[in-house]
């Protein structure tokens, strides 16, 4: 993966996980956090979730060294 796909790949799944949170937050908004769309929907946002953790755990991620932090 080069660090064109990382950032790329980032940014598609950013795009992803803001409309999946969106499509939630309307359903909440509406009064329809029930049903197969609310399902279908909370799936979405979950594999988007999903995608965006897999994306920022990849090999060309920046690393956080957690021993130095104050």
């Amino acid at each position: 993966m080069t660090i064109e796909k990382f950032n790329e790949d980032l940014r598609q799944a950013r795009l992803e996980l803001t409309a999946a949170t969106a499509a939630v937050m309307e359903l909440v908004r509406s009064g329809k956090a029930f049903g197969d769309e609310w399902d279908a929907a909370v799936a979405r946002e979950r594999k988007a979730f999903q995608k965006m953790h897999w994306v920022l755990d990849s090999p060309l991620a920046p690393q956080v060294d957690k021993k130095s932090d104050p």
